[in-house]
C-alpha cells in the first residue's frame, strides 16, 4: 500500500500544456537613399532601388550577417523611381515554443487542498529567431554600396525565458 501511495505521489496528477508557433517570414522591401542625391527621384514619392538583372534578392544564405542578396539592388538612375517592386525577399521565420509543465500535489485527504506547482518556459529550445533585417540601401556618388549593414539581421526575438510558480489551494 505504501508503495502505491509513493507512486501514485510521484506519477499522477501531470499537466503539460503549450502553444507552438510556425510561421513564414513576413515580405519585407528594400528602401533606398544616397549621401549625396538628397531626392533621387525629383518627387516626394520615395525611389526605390533597380534590381540587377539575374541576381534573386532572395538567394541569401540566411545567417546573422547576410539575410538576402544585398548584390541584387543598385542605385537607380536620378529621376527615376527604381525598378524593384515591394515585397523582395521573405524575413525571418518564426518558429518558437512555449510550454508549461505543472504537477497537483494533494494536501492530506481532502480533494480541496493542494499545492499546484508550475514550469513555464517561453521559447523553450532558445534558439536564435532574428525579427528585423536591414533594408536600407545606401549608395555614394559612384554607386557602391556604402551601408555596412544592409542585408544584415538587426534584432532578434526574446530568449528563452522560464518562470517557476506555486499555488496554494485551500
Amino acid at each position: 500500500m505504501l508503495f502505491r501511495s509513493v507512486v501514485r505521489g510521484v506519477f499522477d496528477n501531470w499537466e503539460l500544456s503549450g502553444i507552438h508557433t510556425f510561421a513564414t517570414g513576413f515580405p519585407m522591401s528594400v528602401t533606398v537613399t544616397s549621401s549625396v542625391l538628397g531626392d533621387i527621384s525629383g518627387s516626394n514619392i520615395l525611389a526605390r532601388p533597380d534590381v540587377v538583372k539575374g541576381e534573386d534578392p532572395d538567394s541569401g544564405p540566411k545567417t546573422f550577417s547576410q539575410w538576402f542578396n544585398p548584390k541584387a539592388f543598385a542605385m537607380p538612375a536620378k529621376g527615376t523611381f527604381g525598378n524593384s517592386g515591394p515585397n523582395n525577399f521573405r524575413g525571418p521565420r518564426i518558429n518558437n515554443w512555449d510550454m508549461t509543465l505543472m504537477k497537483r500535489i494533494a494536501l492530506g485527504k481532502s480533494e480541496v487542498r493542494n499545492i499546484r506547482l508550475r514550469v513555464e518556459a517561453y521559447n523553450l529550445f532558445n534558439h536564435t529567431q532574428f525579427n528585423q533585417i536591414n533594408t536600407a540601401a545606401r549608395f555614394d556618388g559612384a554607386g557602391a554600396q556604402i551601408n555596412p549593414q544592409f542585408g544584415q539581421a538587426i534584432g532578434a526575438r526574446q530568449p528563452r525565458v522560464l518562470q517557476l510558480g506555486a499555488t496554494l489551494y485551500f
